[in-house]
């Protein structure tokens, strides 16, 4: 009996540590399991009806709004544009996008509000629930009234980047 209970024991850690691998492998050579990608930026099509509005949704439970949703009502509030960009400290792709608006930032201070969220961080979900968030990085470009103007998903370079901004800070679409 002893002998028994001993193999279905090492039956069972054996089928933990299967998984656990296969699921390394699959984060590994699968692309990922954290909804980052690492194709080059794709632009997201914007609903037929116009721009959407900007403009945040109540909160569905008592939380006190997130530092990005205050850092947006701001730069709403002052009638700036917004570089609103969604990601995760572990996604290279996200690291990569993030270099290059760390390059660029400085020519845009204090004409463009620069906003990162982090998808993991629980005080930014209704954000991410807000922009229907689903693959990292993705980021929004949101003009002076509060309009989304371009969203991308993927790694935008810096070129590109600047191209967008000087678009939103003109006024032009």
């Amino acid at each position: 009996m002893r002998g028994m209970l001993k193999r279905r024991g090492m039956f069972w850690t054996l089928m933990v540590a299967v998984t656990l691998a296969c699921g390394a492998w699959l984060a590994l050579f699968s692309g990922g399991l954290c909804g980052c990608t690492d194709k080059p930026a794709e632009k997201v099509e914007q609903p037929s009806s116009g721009n959407q509005p900007v403009t945040p949704k109540p909160s569905s439970g008592t939380a006190a709004p997130s530092a990005s949703q205050k850092a947006l009502a701001e730069a709403k509030a002052a009638s700036m544009p917004v570089l609103l960009n969604f990601h995760s400290t572990m996604c290279i792709p996200c690291i990569e996008i993030e270099k290059v608006i760390k390059e660029i930032e400085p020519e845009y201070a204090g004409r463009v509000a620069f906003i990162i969220v982090d998808v993991y961080d629980p005080s930014e979900m209704n954000l991410c629930n807000q922009y229907q968030i689903r693959s990292i990085p993705t980021t929004v470009f949101i003009d002076a009234s509060g309009q989304i103007k371009e969203g991308y998903v993927g790694v935008i370079d810096a070129d590109s980047m600047r191209g967008i901004l000087d678009r939103l800070i003109a006024g032009t679409p």
